[in-house]
């Protein structure tokens, strides 16, 4: 069983790898009281060893999980393999959304939703296979995933499609109203344009 914690990435790591924010202290605390519940085989969770260096940001995950005894194990992909697997982002299809627009007169708001909303739609499936790939080993054992808030639904189907139970632990950790709004305006794009996700955007 894939047990399931939702967060704001801010909430995920600190520069020193230690919480060092409200919502990293929740966090935390989520994290050591799964463990402690359901003695995972395995931490895993989206980040990476590359994101770390890139953002001076070290997991808060990592050590909880090697103090507990318990394997940690990123699982996003690193910038050469999100080129092999073909995923892109939302700020570089924010970027070219704005700069490409074939009318020349598309606002930023409206082309950060478009963004979101073509990430969401085409591309998370992409990133969240990648992470199912890389936990696909000992998925018929208690793992806890520690992933995006935004992903949390779309992941949880995916796994669920592949036959593989989950559960919710805990969501929304850290989340900000902009975070929210971000999430939910690209989910409104999409409602309102659902063929932007088959676009050739790049």
């Amino acid at each position: 069983m894939i047990h399931l914690i939702g967060l704001a990435h801010e909430a995920q790591a600190s520069p020193s790898g230690a919480p060092e924010t409200e919502a990293q202290e929740l966090y935390a605390d989520v994290l050591r009281r799964t463990i402690a519940a359901v003695r995972p085989c395995l931490v895993a969770e989206e980040y990476s060893e590359e994101a770390e260096e890139d953002n001076k940001r070290r997991s808060i995950g990592k050590p909880i999980a090697r103090a507990s005894g318990i394997d940690h194990r990123f699982c996003d992909a690193t910038k050469v393999e999100r080129k092999q697997i073909g995923y892109v982002g939302t700020q570089e299809l924010h970027l070219t959304i704005s700069m490409h627009d074939p009318n020349w007169n598309i606002s930023n708001d409206e082309a950060e939703a478009k963004a979101w909303a073509v990430c969401i739609g085409r591309y998370f499936a992409i990133r969240e296979k990648f992470w199912l790939e890389k936990i696909r080993d000992v998925t018929h054992q208690h793992v806890v995933f520690v992933l995006g808030d935004g992903h949390i639904d779309s992941f949880a189907k995916l796994l669920t499609d592949e036959g593989v139970r989950t559960k919710l632990v805990e969501r929304g950790i850290g989340l900000t109203a902009e975070n929210t709004f971000r999430m939910e305006n690209g989910l409104r794009y999409l409602r309102e344009h659902p063929d932007c996700v088959n676009e050739q955007v790049l």
